[in-house]
């Protein structure tokens, strides 16, 4: 016959409470995260607009420098999404190009200087690490 033994785990319900509030503050820091990522994009486009090399727009009046911004997209407590961008119709001509006739009848074929991809990708590494900066400051708390 095998032998029975008995388990006592004190303290179960205090851990379960920290669990609960731990998932709280992570629920309230998302979105303070996500925009600390959203931070680096927004100031590293910002700097490529201001640049005016051949690979990035000319800065002639800043106006697409101060249209840059973070755009909330969508907002739970388990997602958070922000697009970082803005309402300037000439933004999304200098990103992608324009190769077409405007609204206008004049016939334009401007090559893409994008501006907002190369903020996104050349600079991942401190986008995850403002984001885990901000989801750290909580878990320092109950570490």
């Amino acid at each position: 016959m095998a032998d029975v033994f008995r388990v006592d785990v004190k303290g179960i319900k205090e851990l379960q409470a920290k669990f609960r509030q731990i998932d709280f503050e992570m629920q309230q820091i998302l979105s303070q995260a996500t925009s600390a990522g959203a931070a680096v994009v927004v100031r590293e486009a910002k700097i490529n607009v201001g640049r005016g090399h051949p690979d990035y727009p000319e800065r002639i009046t800043g106006a697409t420098m101060r249209n840059i911004r973070e755009v909330r997209k969508e907002k739970s407590a388990t997602k958070c999404v922000s697009q970082v961008g803005g309402t300037l119709e000439h933004m999304m001509r200098l990103e992608k190009g324009f190769m077409d006739t405007d609204r206008m009848g004049r016939r334009f074929h401007q090559p893409p200087r994008p501006f907002l991809r190369p903020a996104l990708d050349e600079n991942e590494e401190e986008i995850k690490k403002a984001f885990e900066e901000k989801v750290k400051q909580v878990l320092r708390k109950y570490g």
